[in-house]
């Protein structure tokens, strides 16, 4: 399954969108019970986040993403 974001309306991840012109990331739902409850409040579709669902980093202001590498 491709990562598109959950988010209404956003295009990250889908075939068409110009991957080329602007990086983003793609964030897993929550594990954690509260906060994936407060990511479900915030986001307006309806349905619930999956476990497999993602949420692009467009969705975050940008002092709440925080960057680091992860070793290979």
């Amino acid at each position: 399954m491709p990562n598109r974001c959950y988010v209404p309306g956003c295009k990250s991840g889908f075939p068409d969108y110009p991957k080329y012109l602007v990086k983003f990331t793609m964030f897993s739902a929550p594990k954690d019970g509260k906060l994936l409850k407060r990511w479900n409040e915030f986001i307006p579709r309806k349905g619930t986040l999956k476990p497999s669902s993602k949420v692009c980093s467009y969705q975050f202001a940008s002092q709440d993403v925080f960057k680091q590498t992860t070793p290979s």
